[in-house]
């Protein structure tokens, strides 16, 4: 089976109040928005909807490429490698997507931004009360790709509003968020849950001039709740279980 493609001003939806469930049937990519470049004042909505990536590997549930101004409200992703993949290729740009009341259970990477060349621009993106549980696959030999939230090194995200909780369930595989590229000037609020690490800020990645950055983390050690490996990272303010 194809993926599914969604128009660039079209709209899929479930009826009513009742999700409509599409699954994996071969497809790598379930779901897609058609590239709005030359129509940015059109843009897609896609709602209330289940999306099951039925475990298989390499499974993205929806995929934003090239693609601005899309909302995406009310769903369950479940059983994908990655819930939402956010990626722009050439000089496109992928500014504006909104993720509102969005459950993600079992995935291994809740949301990507990626970029195929340096600094790419996914500003004004707005993550909205969305939360992300992480799978455990004990024989993974790619532990990197487990992140609630990766922000990838050609991405910018700019101007950014994120409110997420994020569940982790591994110390050494699972990572709240993850910022590989630049998130500056945003207002940012996450909660990361049980093990794992809370923020990684990865060699050459830059976290500052946020207007805000509060990450709150229950039963994670104080080593684990903020990992910089040698990047640029400020302003982030921890709170944690015993207080702040």
């Amino acid at each position: 089976m194809s993926t599914i493609v969604v128009a660039y001003d079209g709209r899929k939806a479930g009826t009513g109040s009742k999700q409509t469930t599409y699954t994996y049937t071969g497809a790598s990519t379930i779901m897609s928005v058609a590239s709005n470049m030359s129509n940015l004042d059109r843009n897609a909505v896609i709602e209330n909807l289940v999306i099951d990536g039925t475990n298989a590997s390499g499974t993205t549930g929806i995929l934003l490429e090239n693609v601005c101004n899309c909302l995406i409200r009310n769903l369950t992703i479940r059983n994908c490698t990655v819930g939402i993949e956010v990626k722009i290729t050439g000089n496109n740009r992928a500014f504006g997507n909104r993720f509102e009341h969005i459950r993600m259970i079992n995935v291994k990477t809740g949301i990507r931004f990626t970029g195929t060349s340096s600094n790419k621009d996914f500003a004004y993106t707005s993550i909205d009360d969305v939360g992300i549980s992480l799978c455990v696959d004990v024989f993974d030999q790619y532990p990197a790709n487990y992140n609630g939230i990766y922000v990838g090194s050609n991405a910018r995200l700019y101007n950014a509003f994120v409110k997420a909780t994020l569940w982790t369930s591994d110390d050494y595989l699972h990572r709240g968020l993850v910022v590989d590229g630049e998130l500056r000037y945003s207002l940012v609020n996450v909660e990361v849950e049980n093990s794992g690490c809370g923020v990684l800020i990865g060699l050459g990645g830059v976290v500052l001039d946020n207007q805000s950055f509060l990450l709150t983390t229950l039963a994670l050690d104080q080593n684990k709740r903020v990992d910089n490996k040698n990047g640029y990272g400020h302003d982030i303010v921890v709170a944690f279980q015993d207080g702040v």
